[in-house]
């Protein structure tokens, strides 16, 4: 689950056996980085969302519209990752008071660095800047950050952080269930008064700004009182006692700005991906206060930042089940999941049977073996297909080459090369009725290890909107997944029906890759 994302999951230690242990020793040390030299310790001090925030500009200019909507929030889902890039750097530029973030990864890359150039220009009008950051992906980032900390109106913090004194993939061996268990939240807050949550990181390929692969994605763009819930949130992380003040990791680097800029003046992708931000129609919208909301009634599905101390759920229950508990109960229809990692396990067998008795339709898109970024993930969804498909839940698996058509006509465009499409949207919804969108994915890792964060509406009207896109872009999007003679298939009804009875997109050694990696331990980790 978390370690990449694209890069996504985060291989971690079962306790069982020494199988299990060698196996992800190997993984661990692949994905790790290098270890740092440790800083001198920096007194952390508690602080909390501001809320002398109503004089601001967005509070204003959302105030009526809240008044008028007395208890629902108001909502923009923002489908394209370049839409929601440029809603973040541009309500970046509107905040007066304060900007909260917090994120499982951000890469070093042009978004990484154009997101953290949108921060230090908001410091510098004197907005308080509070950025909260998992540790996974920080190994070659801390220096830098630690430089970036320096900045008077700049504070950054690191959930449960890897010690820099030993390697990683040792920890990760020997302290497996403490340091291996992460943050894999995805927020901003500016103002305390608008916030976006979903499942996208920080990086290129989320931003539709990347050569080689692409990622679609979704979130929820939000004012009322879901933003404050999502404060709420982000404050018992920022003063959890497993959250450490970056400074404490790492002397800081020697940082230029200027060298920054430099490094991306003349790359042709950033000029490209700079006037498509611009062109954005979100970026007019918001300058102009003129965000077209949808309003409904919400709540935040969030996992404690206790979790990663808990004692693992057994028995197929996961710690932020009460959270959907009421909506599974109430489906009586359908129930749709797209996931881009997709585990179910014998516990998740039997609670789609459940479901089916009970005469629920059940549909789960995931991504195919060629889409995803996580092959060993996908390995291990595979061997509960037929299974599924037997008691008739339908599956669909996302299409790595022509299946996001739109996303890949502007990804080609921006990078002016062909690129690969993974499915990287994290989305539930219940009888048509309520819509879950956050950061959460089905499987063991986000259910009992990690820690997420989601917003569920209960909207007929948005969730239908998700629906009929789904049903109307199905045949483009994925691979219809199905049973003939006991045997697997895949169809194709994109332009003219077509059967494969292999894994489409897949060559001979990847598919004999694939069947190794299902003998791989370690699943409840996944």
């Amino acid at each position: 689950m978390a370690c990449l994302e694209s890069n996504n999951k985060q291989f971690t230690l079962p306790r069982s056996s020494l199988l299990n242990s060698v196996s992800i020793l190997v993984i661990a040390g692949y994905l790790s980085g290098c270890s740092m030299a440790p800083a001198q310790k920096t007194p952390r001090k508690p602080s909390y969302a501001l809320n002398n925030v109503n004089q601001t500009s967005l509070a204003r200019s959302y105030r009526h519209q809240i008044n008028q909507h007395k208890g629902k929030s108001g909502f923009v889902l923002l489908g394209s990752g370049l839409d929601a890039f440029a809603a973040r750097t541009q309500l970046f530029r509107k905040a007066e008071k304060s900007i909260d973030v917090q994120y499982y990864l951000v890469r070093d890359d042009l978004t990484g660095y154009l997101f953290y150039q949108s921060l230090k220009e908001a410091a510098d009008r004197g907005v308080r800047v509070r950025i909260l950051l998992d540790d996974q992906h920080l190994a070659k980032q801390t220096a830098r950050l630690a430089a970036f900390d320096r900045h008077p109106n700049i504070e950054i913090r690191v959930f449960n952080p890897y010690s820099r004194k030993a390697p990683r993939f040792a920890q990760m061996l020997f302290k497996v269930g403490k340091i291996t268990r992460r943050m894999h939240n995805k927020s901003v807050i500016i103002d305390n008064k608008i916030t976006i949550v979903g499942s996208r990181n920080i990086g290129n390929e989320y931003s539709e700004a990347q050569a080689k692969r692409v990622y679609s994605g979704m979130e929820a763009l939000a004012v009322g009182p879901i933003a404050r819930e999502v404060s709420k949130s982000f404050d018992q992380y920022w003063n959890f006692r497993k959250t450490i003040k970056v400074s404490n990791l790492s002397r800081p680097a020697k940082f230029s700005p200027k060298h920054e800029k430099r490094k991306y003046k003349n790359d042709p992708m950033a000029k490209r991906f700079a006037y498509a931000l611009k062109s954005s129609p979100l970026v007019w919208q918001i300058q102009n206060n003129k965000l077209p909301f949808r309003w409904a009634r919400a709540r935040l599905i969030q996992d404690s930042p206790n979790k990663i101390t808990q004692r693992r759920a057994k028995q197929g229950r996961f710690l932020n089940s009460t959270g959907f508990e009421p909506f599974i109960k109430n489906s009586k229809r359908d129930i749709l999941i797209i996931t881009p990692y997709f585990v179910p396990r014998k516990e998740g067998l039997k609670f789609f049977k459940q479901l089916r008795n009970k005469g629920i339709n059940v549909s789960v898109l995931t991504n195919s073996y060629a889409s995803t970024d996580v092959k060993i993930v996908n390995a291990h969804y595979n061997k509960y297909r037929k299974a599924l498909l037997r008691m008739g839940v339908k599956l669909y698996e996302f299409k790595s080459a022509d299946g996001s058509v739109n996303l890949l006509k502007r990804a080609k465009r921006l990078a002016n090369r062909p690129a690969k499409a993974g499915l990287h949207a994290k989305i539930l919804t219940f009888d048509q009725k309520d819509l879950y969108i956050g950061s959460m994915n089905v499987d063991p890792r986000s259910l009992y290890e990690n820690t997420e964060i989601g917003i569920m509406i209960s909207s007929p009207k948005i969730t239908n909107n998700i629906v009929k896109w789904f049903d109307s872009n199905l045949d483009n999007l994925a691979y219809h997944v199905g049973l003939r003679n006991k045997q697997i298939i895949w169809q194709d009804y994109a332009k003219q029906r077509k059967i494969y009875t292999i894994e489409p997109d897949t060559a001979p050694s990847q598919r004999i890759w694939m069947n190794l990696m299902r003998a791989v331990p370690g699943e409840s980790q996944l």
